[in-house]
C-alpha cells in the first residue's frame, strides 16, 4: 500500500521477534490522511504487535516508523536505539493511542 507523496503513517522494514519467534518481518506500507485501513488475518499472525509496535508499546527491533513527521528508527536488534529514541516513543504515546481487544482494563 502506498500513500502517495505526504502519508501520515509510514512504516519501512519493521521487524519484531519475541525470543525466537519472529513475528514481524520486514513489513512495510504507507497510509494516507484520510485512509481508512483495516489490519485482518488469523489470531496469532501479528496484528496486535504491528499496533503496538506503532504506538510504542513494544520497541521495534529494526526498521523505521514515522508518523505524523515523528520518526523512530532502529538499526537492529543488538543496536541500542539512540539517545532520543525514548523521548520520541513517549512524545508519539501522547498522541496516538490503541483500542485493546479485552473489554476488562
Amino acid at each position: 500500500m502506498d500513500a502517495g507523496p505526504n502519508p501520515l503513517i509510514t512504516v519501512r522494514g519493521l521487524c519484531k521477534s519475541f525470543d525466537a519467534t519472529q513475528v514481524l518481518r520486514d513489513l512495510s506500507f504507507s497510509i494516507a490522511e484520510g485512509d481508512l485501513v483495516s489490519i485482518i488475518g488469523p489470531s496469532g499472525c501479528g496484528k496486535s504487535t504491528l499496533l503496538r509496535c506503532l504506538n510504542c508499546l513494544e520497541i521495534l527491533d529494526s526498521g523505521t516508523i514515522t508518523i505524523a513527521g515523528l520518526r523512530l528508527h532502529r538499526e537492529g536488534l543488538h543496536q541500542k536505539p539512540d539517545s532520543q529514541f525514548h523521548a520520541r516513543a513517549h512524545a508519539l504515546r501522547e498522541e496516538v493511542g490503541m483500542v485493546f481487544q479485552t473489554p476488562n482494563l
